[in-house]
């Protein structure tokens, strides 16, 4: 799932990362990068069945956070899960986090959704974080399986 919520664009891993899916996610941050300009946020939330992506599209990831840096005002990565699944998936995380280098947009890796819109309210000025929560949560329950 691709979607943006005022200025926050959020993004939903549930399968693999495939090339074809990856361009959604890329086109759809760079939609609403595009609509915010002086400031939006990114949501990536990567649930227990994702599987990592291969290094190629790890590298995309660091490039597509790289060229949205001027707009980015903060990346939230939710790694849900426990055990060897979810720590691999944070450190697939965390490398692509070194790809990206020096930056100037804060990142942080958390392990849900609540975690990352109260980490991102600050950054945004967001009101109400728990009811953003909400709202991503509302929008992940009406996904297929």
């Amino acid at each position: 799932m691709v979607g943006e919520i005022d200025r926050l664009c959020v993004v939903v891993w549930r399968r693999e990362v495939t090339r074809p899916r990856f361009a959604k996610q890329r086109a759809g941050l760079a939609e609403v990068a595009h609509k915010h300009p002086n400031g939006m946020g990114f949501i990536c939330v990567v649930e227990p069945t994702a599987p990592p992506p291969g290094d190629e599209l790890r590298r995309a990831s660091a490039d597509m956070i790289r060229e949205h840096e001027g707009a980015l005002l903060g990346v939230a990565c939710v790694v849900e899960g426990t055990g060897f699944v979810a720590a691999l998936a944070r450190s697939v995380l965390s490398a692509i986090a070194m790809l990206l280098g020096p930056r100037r947009t804060p990142l942080s890796i958390v392990g849900t959704v609540a975690a990352a819109t109260a980490w991102l309210a600050p950054k945004m000025k967001i009101a109400d974080p728990t009811a953003l929560a909400r709202a991503i949560e509302s929008l992940r329950a009406e996904l297929p399986g």
